[in-house]
């Protein structure tokens, strides 16, 4: 069994680690799909040692091997938020350029994300220009397909975490309105009463324009952070289970 702590990263601001969980049958040299976790926290909480351990857990009984990068957040490493971008498609990278000692399929590589998480694994399906001036480019930071809980999509007035961005700068980061038919298959969820729910039907009208697939599930009368806990943290999963089956990255 390869290590469960992995270098992805040196920063002046810290060395980034992924965290990986592997399926009971994981032998060297298999290429299981890579089920990619962004914690989130509004770039100025979270607890990246802890969130998506269960799901973490879950996709590793199901096959997968599960990875949780960790990243630089403004709050926690007083950095732009450009730098979290930067941070999640370099993991994204690695974790391709990394596939044969992981035991992954580079071909097979989900980014889910919670909140800002999936605001990041959105980004790095989406967004461009965000890069390391140093890494391989030629190798694609693009994820296979997304999950997204409850993710910020538009840095607008709306959204207090704008106010800590210039206007140039919120338009470059903010994901609806520069996607292409070339987003990766989406699943994304919400619930009801979660302001940011008519961020993800703006973002569902846009894919609907541009012909892209994705799917948004509603979870009635939820706030944000509610896929965290059960029951809605077992549905959630269920959803993404299929939603992946369906794409051919997860069997049975």
């Amino acid at each position: 069994m390869p290590p469960t702590q992995w270098l992805y990263k040196r920063t002046p601001e810290a060395e980034l680690n992924v965290r990986a969980w592997y399926p009971p049958d994981w032998r060297e040299g298999d290429r299981r799909a890579a089920v990619v976790f962004f914690h989130g926290g509004g770039w100025y909480g979270g607890v990246p040692v802890t969130q998506f351990v269960p799901h973490a857990a879950y996709f590793a009984s199901r096959g997968a091997v599960a990875l949780r990068p960790e990243y630089r957040t403004p709050g926690h490493h007083g950095v732009c938020l450009s730098a979290s971008v930067r941070d999640a498609r370099s993991a994204l990278r690695w974790i391709r350029q990394q596939a044969g000692p992981l035991g992954v399929d580079p071909a097979r590589v989900i980014a889910v994300g919670g909140s800002s998480g999936a605001y990041l694994s959105a980004a790095s399906a989406v967004l461009l220009g965000f890069d390391e001036p140093d890494e391989d480019r030629s190798v694609s930071c693009r994820p296979d397909a997304l999950a997204l809980f409850n993710p910020v999509l538009v840095f607008d007035s709306t959204f207090s975490f704008t106010r800590r961005l210039t206007p140039e700068l919120a338009g470059a980061l903010s994901i609806t309105p520069h996607l292409r038919r070339t987003l990766p298959p989406t699943w994304m969820t919400y619930g009801t009463d979660d302001p940011l729910v008519v961020q993800g039907q703006a973002f569902m009208e846009r894919v609907t324009a541009l012909d892209a697939r994705a799917t948004l599930y509603l979870a009635p009368g939820e706030r944000k952070g509610f896929f965290n806990g059960p029951p809605w943290r077992e549905r959630t999963l269920w959803q993404v289970d299929t939603f992946l089956a369906s794409l051919g990255h997860l069997q049975g």
